[in-house]
Protein backbone atom coordinates (compact mmCIF):
# COMPACT_ATOMS: atom_id res chain seq x y z
CA UNK A 1 0.00 0.00 0.00
CA UNK A 2 0.75 3.90 -0.33
CA UNK A 3 0.65 6.52 2.32
CA UNK A 4 0.50 10.16 1.86
CA UNK A 5 1.73 11.84 5.60
CA UNK A 6 0.70 15.27 5.91
CA UNK A 7 2.48 16.17 9.11
CA UNK A 8 4.21 18.97 11.07
CA UNK A 9 7.32 18.30 13.40
CA UNK A 10 6.31 16.59 17.10
CA UNK A 11 2.97 14.87 16.25
CA UNK A 12 4.51 14.07 12.90
CA UNK A 13 7.07 12.16 13.80
CA UNK A 14 5.69 9.96 16.42
CA UNK A 15 3.20 9.29 13.19
CA UNK A 16 5.78 8.12 10.68
CA UNK A 17 7.35 5.99 12.86
CA UNK A 18 3.80 4.16 13.86
CA UNK A 19 3.39 3.80 10.26
CA UNK A 20 6.62 2.62 9.39
CA UNK A 21 6.65 -0.35 11.70
CA UNK A 22 3.54 -1.58 10.54
CA UNK A 23 4.94 -3.21 7.46
CA UNK A 24 1.45 -2.28 5.72
CA UNK A 25 3.20 0.24 3.30
CA UNK A 26 6.10 0.09 0.03
CA UNK A 27 5.58 3.94 0.26
CA UNK A 28 5.15 6.75 1.99
CA UNK A 29 5.10 10.13 1.17
CA UNK A 30 5.45 12.65 4.32
CA UNK A 31 4.36 16.69 3.31
CA UNK A 32 5.23 19.14 5.99
CA UNK A 33 6.64 22.28 6.93
CA UNK A 34 9.61 23.49 7.03
CA UNK A 35 10.35 24.97 10.37
CA UNK A 36 12.22 28.28 11.07
CA UNK A 37 13.90 27.50 14.46
CA UNK A 38 13.84 24.47 16.83
CA UNK A 39 10.45 22.84 17.82
CA UNK A 40 9.30 24.65 20.77
CA UNK A 41 7.59 22.15 22.83
CA UNK A 42 10.01 19.66 23.52
CA UNK A 43 13.23 18.43 22.37
CA UNK A 44 12.49 17.01 19.36
CA UNK A 45 14.25 16.58 15.42
CA UNK A 46 13.00 18.17 12.27
CA UNK A 47 10.41 15.80 10.75
CA UNK A 48 12.12 16.38 7.58
CA UNK A 49 15.75 15.51 8.85
CA UNK A 50 13.58 12.41 10.00
CA UNK A 51 12.31 11.53 6.90
CA UNK A 52 16.32 11.74 5.50
CA UNK A 53 17.57 9.59 7.97
CA UNK A 54 14.33 6.93 7.37
CA UNK A 55 15.13 7.20 3.48
CA UNK A 56 11.45 8.74 3.47
CA UNK A 57 10.40 11.37 0.51
CA UNK A 58 9.66 14.93 2.17
CA UNK A 59 7.86 17.99 0.60
CA UNK A 60 8.07 21.06 1.99
CA UNK A 61 5.71 24.33 1.73
CA UNK A 62 3.26 23.00 -0.49
CA UNK A 63 -0.15 24.70 -0.75
CA UNK A 64 -2.65 21.72 -1.69
CA UNK A 65 -4.78 23.87 -3.76
CA UNK A 66 -2.62 24.54 -5.97
CA UNK A 67 -2.97 23.30 -9.65
CA UNK A 68 0.04 20.73 -9.59
CA UNK A 69 -0.64 19.13 -6.42
CA UNK A 70 -3.48 16.86 -7.73
CA UNK A 71 -1.43 15.46 -10.30
CA UNK A 72 1.56 14.41 -8.17
CA UNK A 73 -1.13 13.03 -5.54
CA UNK A 74 -2.76 10.98 -8.50
CA UNK A 75 0.45 9.71 -9.41
CA UNK A 76 1.45 8.62 -6.28
CA UNK A 77 -1.65 6.24 -6.28
CA UNK A 78 -2.34 6.64 -2.50
CA UNK A 79 -4.29 4.37 -0.74
CA UNK A 80 -4.37 5.84 3.02
CA UNK A 81 -4.36 9.30 3.32
CA UNK A 82 -3.57 10.66 6.88
CA UNK A 83 -2.86 14.15 8.74
CA UNK A 84 -1.86 14.66 12.12
CA UNK A 85 -1.46 18.00 13.17
CA UNK A 86 -1.09 19.73 9.80
CA UNK A 87 -1.86 23.12 8.73
CA UNK A 88 -3.98 23.11 6.22
CA UNK A 89 -7.56 22.00 4.80
CA UNK A 90 -6.80 18.46 2.33
CA UNK A 91 -9.15 19.60 -1.12
CA UNK A 92 -11.78 16.75 -0.89
CA UNK A 93 -10.53 16.58 -4.75
CA UNK A 94 -7.39 14.83 -3.31
CA UNK A 95 -9.03 13.17 -0.34
CA UNK A 96 -10.90 10.90 -3.23
CA UNK A 97 -7.96 9.29 -4.95
CA UNK A 98 -7.35 7.59 -1.57
CA UNK A 99 -8.97 3.98 -1.71
CA UNK A 100 -9.29 3.78 2.20
CA UNK A 101 -9.98 7.70 2.69
CA UNK A 102 -8.47 10.31 4.17
CA UNK A 103 -8.17 10.43 7.93
CA UNK A 104 -6.78 13.39 10.24
CA UNK A 105 -5.28 11.94 14.25
CA UNK A 106 -6.87 15.23 16.21
CA UNK A 107 -4.99 15.59 19.71
CA UNK A 108 -8.12 15.49 21.95
CA UNK A 109 -11.41 13.31 22.57
CA UNK A 110 -13.66 14.70 19.51
CA UNK A 111 -16.45 16.13 19.95
CA UNK A 112 -14.82 18.04 22.42
CA UNK A 113 -12.04 21.00 22.02
CA UNK A 114 -12.34 21.27 18.45
CA UNK A 115 -9.69 23.40 17.21
CA UNK A 116 -6.41 23.79 16.42
CA UNK A 117 -4.25 24.09 20.06
CA UNK A 118 -6.89 21.99 21.99
CA UNK A 119 -4.10 20.97 24.62
CA UNK A 120 -3.19 24.46 25.88
CA UNK A 121 -7.15 24.52 26.44
CA UNK A 122 -7.50 21.10 28.12
CA UNK A 123 -4.97 21.89 30.72
CA UNK A 124 -6.25 25.43 31.01
CA UNK A 125 -9.94 24.00 32.07
CA UNK A 126 -8.59 21.30 34.46
CA UNK A 127 -9.61 17.96 32.64
CA UNK A 128 -8.66 15.23 33.84
CA UNK A 129 -8.03 13.46 30.89
CA UNK A 130 -7.60 13.61 27.16
CA UNK A 131 -6.59 11.56 24.12
CA UNK A 132 -7.07 11.22 20.53
CA UNK A 133 -9.31 11.22 17.82
CA UNK A 134 -9.22 9.47 14.31
CA UNK A 135 -11.71 10.52 12.17
CA UNK A 136 -12.28 11.49 8.72
CA UNK A 137 -11.25 14.35 6.73
CA UNK A 138 -13.87 17.16 6.04
CA UNK A 139 -14.66 20.45 5.10
CA UNK A 140 -14.95 21.37 8.22
CA UNK A 141 -11.79 20.74 10.62
CA UNK A 142 -12.81 18.47 13.20
CA UNK A 143 -16.00 17.64 11.77
CA UNK A 144 -16.04 14.16 10.17
CA UNK A 145 -17.25 10.75 11.37
CA UNK A 146 -14.98 9.25 14.60
CA UNK A 147 -13.52 5.85 13.69
CA UNK A 148 -11.50 5.70 17.10
CA UNK A 149 -10.42 7.53 20.38
CA UNK A 150 -8.15 6.89 22.52
CA UNK A 151 -7.45 8.29 25.81
CA UNK A 152 -4.86 9.78 28.58
CA UNK A 153 -4.95 11.34 31.94
CA UNK A 154 -3.34 14.76 31.47
CA UNK A 155 -2.24 14.36 35.64
CA UNK A 156 -0.19 17.46 35.81
CA UNK A 157 1.48 17.47 32.88
CA UNK A 158 2.35 20.61 31.24
CA UNK A 159 1.81 21.54 27.66
CA UNK A 160 4.65 20.52 26.63
CA UNK A 161 4.65 16.94 28.47
CA UNK A 162 1.18 15.85 26.86
CA UNK A 163 1.83 16.70 23.73
CA UNK A 164 4.51 14.44 23.57
CA UNK A 165 2.70 11.83 25.22
CA UNK A 166 0.28 12.07 22.64
CA UNK A 167 2.20 12.22 19.93
CA UNK A 168 3.50 8.81 21.35
CA UNK A 169 -0.02 7.45 22.38
CA UNK A 170 -0.54 8.20 18.33
CA UNK A 171 2.32 6.18 17.39
CA UNK A 172 1.47 3.51 19.40
CA UNK A 173 -2.03 3.05 18.66
CA UNK A 174 -1.69 4.37 14.53
CA UNK A 175 -0.77 0.49 13.20
CA UNK A 176 -4.06 -1.17 14.78
CA UNK A 177 -6.07 1.75 12.88
CA UNK A 178 -4.63 1.05 9.71
CA UNK A 179 -5.26 -2.81 10.28
CA UNK A 180 -8.87 -1.61 11.72
CA UNK A 181 -9.39 0.00 7.84
CA UNK A 182 -8.16 -3.10 6.08
CA UNK A 183 -10.34 -5.51 7.77
CA UNK A 184 -13.85 -3.37 7.94
CA UNK A 185 -13.92 -3.11 11.98
CA UNK A 186 -14.35 0.44 11.91
CA UNK A 187 -17.22 2.33 11.84
CA UNK A 188 -18.05 5.71 11.46
CA UNK A 189 -19.72 7.79 14.47
CA UNK A 190 -21.22 10.76 12.83
CA UNK A 191 -20.76 14.26 14.95
CA UNK A 192 -23.53 17.00 15.34
CA UNK A 193 -22.41 19.99 15.25
CA UNK A 194 -24.54 21.64 18.02
CA UNK A 195 -22.56 18.90 20.27
CA UNK A 196 -19.06 19.33 21.91
CA UNK A 197 -16.85 22.06 21.44
CA UNK A 198 -14.23 24.08 20.09
CA UNK A 199 -11.37 26.51 20.52
CA UNK A 200 -9.27 28.94 18.46
CA UNK A 201 -6.06 29.32 18.60
CA UNK A 202 -4.17 30.18 22.01
CA UNK A 203 -1.99 32.85 20.20
CA UNK A 204 -4.71 33.97 18.21
CA UNK A 205 -6.23 36.95 19.23
CA UNK A 206 -9.66 35.27 20.08
CA UNK A 207 -7.48 33.28 21.84
CA UNK A 208 -6.04 35.90 24.23
CA UNK A 209 -9.44 37.33 24.99
CA UNK A 210 -10.86 34.34 26.19
CA UNK A 211 -7.56 33.49 28.40
CA UNK A 212 -7.62 37.36 29.87
CA UNK A 213 -11.30 37.56 30.13
CA UNK A 214 -11.90 34.11 32.01
CA UNK A 215 -11.12 33.41 35.18
CA UNK A 216 -8.86 30.07 35.59
CA UNK A 217 -6.92 28.87 38.05
CA UNK A 218 -3.08 30.05 37.67
CA UNK A 219 -1.49 26.56 37.96
CA UNK A 220 -3.86 25.55 35.37
CA UNK A 221 -2.11 28.83 33.63
CA UNK A 222 0.97 27.57 33.97
CA UNK A 223 1.01 24.31 32.69
CA UNK A 224 -1.07 24.89 29.91
CA UNK A 225 1.18 27.73 28.24
CA UNK A 226 4.66 25.89 29.17
CA UNK A 227 6.66 25.81 27.79
CA UNK A 228 5.33 27.87 24.67
CA UNK A 229 3.79 30.22 24.52
CA UNK A 230 4.09 31.22 28.06
CA UNK A 231 2.33 33.01 30.75
CA UNK A 232 3.97 36.29 29.35
CA UNK A 233 1.03 35.92 26.40
CA UNK A 234 -1.78 37.58 28.94
CA UNK A 235 0.10 40.71 29.12
CA UNK A 236 -0.27 41.30 25.53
Amino acid sequence: MNCILLALTGFGNQVLNGLLNTGLFEKLLVITRKEEGPFPYYECENIEDLCMKKGEQCITDIRLNHESVYPMFKKFDPDLILTATFDQIVPDSLVKLARLGGYNIHPALLPHYRGPTPTHWAIINGEKETGITYHRLSAKPDMGPILAREKLMIGDMTDGELRENLAKLAGNTVGDFCRGLLDGSLKDLPQKENEGSYYPKIVSEEGIIILQSHTFYVNNLNRGLAPYPGIGILER
